[in-house]
């Protein structure tokens, strides 16, 4: 009986505006907007119509739904966890979005618009849903398939099983936070930060400097077609006034959450691990602002940021850039991954901040890179690391910070790859350094 009351509901309200089948616009020079009847439709037909990229509401929820030319559709919700997953599909002269053992039905359609009908866990639901583009976007890089001892649990997130992901450190006071943003289309993952609540350094003397610390163990994200840009300028400081410049992470819980900057008068910049030059205000705003979260900081000497530090940022980004070559190959995907040293207590220079606020000052900052390209060799992929001293200098001859990931492996404690099959990972994370130099063109 809802759904009858919905369906006729609907209808008398396009009825009361114009005819099924007809062509509208909001005025001469707005867009054609196209009603289907849904009974007369073909299934291919409605495929070409639902193809492309589409935000649906109910109440103040949001899902994102991507919808392929072949009638595949996913359901997501609005921070990227994909929901439900199938096709579209006719029965009669009904259509129905049908995902597993949801099935839900198609009440209206237009050029520019949908709504559902469906009911799960014994709940009924009417969404809503306006097209955002016509494209469904670069699609999420795929994660080859083979034996991996080592891979991340992806039960509580299939994210977790992305390529930049490194094996996660886990414990109850690591969080890990994955920023997402719509407008980096079907991946719209911007990055991804694992988060120690309850950082305990090993050798840490707990008596002279003692209480917990809370530190960033990475950043990891991608440069690919879909969200990278030649464009490099940042959000400055005081335009738009529309965020403070390094928030809080509203993806971190009030308890975590900083009361006070620990960077203030402490004679360290907050570091950008995940540059903001790399989502460029000028090409993805509402992206670049999540990098100036402080979860996606570590404190650096502006020697170190400005200098060193910041002429590997721009080499990563001209890899990232498109159609740039990487050993002559045009690359597809960089996965990357970043940080500094906070887990033992030789690595570490000192603090800043206090009490809830301290944070740890990374003796050397490191970079593991994971390119995907044309050249079938280990699947096409290779990689390369960066191990970088803390301290100032405008150093731009960046071949001698190379290692190989074993052995920035070794150095960190931190598994990189571990998503990608053995057979791959063992390959290219052992390549010699010189190799990994030449391969790189460094």
């Amino acid at each position: 009986m809802k759904r009858l009351f919905y369906q006729l509901t609907l209808l008398l309200s396009l009825l009361s505006t114009l005819s099924l089948t007809t062509a509208c616009g909001g005025d001469d020079d707005g867009p054609t907007i196209i009603i289907y009847e849904i009974q007369n439709i073909t299934i291919n037909d409605a495929h070409a119509v639902f193809a492309g990229t589409w935000r649906a509401t109910e109440g103040t929820t949001v899902y994102t739904f991507i919808c392929e030319p072949n009638g595949a559709v996913v359901m997501k919700k609005a921070n990227g966890q994909v929901l439900h997953s199938g096709n579209i599909v006719k029965e009669g002269n009904r259509m129905f979005f049908s995902m597993g053992t949801l099935k839900a039905e198609v009440l209206t359609l237009s050029s520019a618009s949908f709504s559902l009908y469906y009911t799960e866990s014994g709940k009924t639901h009417t969404l809503e849903a306006t097209k955002l583009s016509n494209a469904t976007a670069e699609p999420s890089p795929t994660i080859p398939t083979g034996n991996n001892v080592n891979a991340n649990n992806t039960t509580l997130d299939s994210r977790y099983g992305r390529l930049e992901f490194p094996h996660l450190k886990g414990g109850t006071n690591n969080i890990v936070l994955i920023h997402t943003e719509r407008s980096l289309g079907a991946d719209n993952v911007n990055y991804s930060v694992e988060w120690d609540t309850d950082l305990k350094p090993e050798g840490w003397n707990w008596a002279n400097d003692g209480g917990s610390l809370r530190s960033q163990r990475w950043s990891a994200y991608t440069m690919h077609n879909g969200n990278s840009s030649t464009l490099t300028n940042r959000k400055p400081h005081e335009e738009g006034g529309d965020f403070t410049e390094y928030p809080n992470d509203p993806l971190l819980s009030t308890q975590y959450q900083f009361t006070a900057d620990p960077y203030w008068r402490s004679g360290y910049d907050h570091g950008h691990i995940f540059p903001s030059a790399d989502r460029a205000w000028g090409y993805k705003p509402a992206a670049n602002i999540q990098t100036f979260y402080m979860t996606n900081m570590q404190p650096q000497e502006n020697g170190f940021n400005a200098k060193v530090w910041a002429n590997m940022e721009k080499m990563v980004r001209e890899w990232g850039n498109k159609g740039k070559k990487v050993g002559g190959l045009f690359r597809d995907t960089l996965y990357i991954v970043k940080g500094g040293t906070i887990d033992h207590a030789s690595n570490i220079i000192r603090t800043i901040g206090s009490g809830q606020n301290r944070i740890p000052v990374p003796k050397y900052f490191w970079v593991a890179l994971l390119c995907k390209n044309s050249d079938p060799t280990n699947g096409g992929y290779t990689a390369l690391g960066f191990w970088i001293e803390h301290k100032a200098s405008d150093d731009n001859s960046l071949g001698k910070y190379v290692v190989n990931i074993d052995e920035l492996e070794q150095l960190t404690g931190i598994d990189f790859f571990c998503n990608l099959p053995d057979a791959i990972e063992n390959i290219v994370e052992a390549l010699p350094k010189e190799n990994v130099r030449r391969a790189w063109g460094l």
